[in-house]
């Protein structure tokens, strides 16, 4: 860390695309076209995989199972990384850092 006082932005690029890249594949309800920035990720999360989070099935009045399971898995598994990534934007460069908070 002492060499690189901030995060790059070749570094930032890639932890974006991967983050895109793991919604796209693993939670497929999401908006793909205009996927969530990272500060958007809890509310978006909410709005379309409400009812698995609240213990229901993802379809229907069933019980939820494996593939509900999964998906509450692969969303704490994208807060936590958006948590890490916008737990302290002062380490990405300056100018960069605007990458994770909202569009104007």
């Amino acid at each position: 860390m002492e060499r690189n006082r901030y995060i790059t932005p070749s570094v930032l690029e890639t932890v974006v695309t991967a983050y895109n890249e793991y919604m796209r594949k693993n939670l497929p309800l999401i908006n793909q076209e205009d996927p969530p920035r990272p500060h958007e990720f809890q509310r978006v999360v909410n709005q379309v995989y409400g009812r698995v989070l609240q213990g229901q099935a993802l379809n229907g009045d069933g019980k939820p199972g494996d593939e509900e399971a999964k998906i509450r898995m692969h969303i704490k598994t994208l807060a936590n990384a958006v948590e890490a990534v916008m737990g302290d934007l002062k380490l990405y460069t300056p100018i960069r850092y605007t990458e994770f908070l909202p569009r104007r």
